[in-house]
């Protein structure tokens, strides 16, 4: 939220130069925390509800207009392809609790 509180001032302030400089640092950090997520390691769901909060509050206060449009693209891509590996992730995660469910089953029989 403090990003987005600095986006607010410089925008209230007049100064869209410095508006776009922030949305860009700051997204140039945090982006990447969604780039590698690809297994249950890298997963770190607490974390990245907070980043996507963080994105959502700094573009909300910067205002329309602060990123192109190849920039929108790739921050759907990456947020599509995060959903993607989550699902998979997911899947993954729900398919070894039944082949172990399966197991334990045998086992008592």
């Amino acid at each position: 939220d403090t990003w987005g509180q600095l986006c607010h001032s410089a925008r209230e302030g007049g100064s869209a130069d410095v508006v776009g400089q922030l949305v860009h640092e700051f997204l140039k950090r945090i982006l990447p925390k969604f780039e590698t997520v690809s297994d249950a390691a890298n997963l770190d769901q607490e974390a990245l509800k907070t980043a996507a909060d963080g994105i959502t509050a700094c573009l909300r206060k910067a205002g329309a207009g602060v990123l192109s449009p190849d920039q929108v693209r790739h921050i759907c891509k990456v947020a599509f392809e995060t959903v993607g590996a989550s699902f998979k992730i997911r899947d993954a995660d729900e398919q070894c609790k039944k082949a172990t469910q399966h197991g334990d089953d045998e086992d008592e029989g």
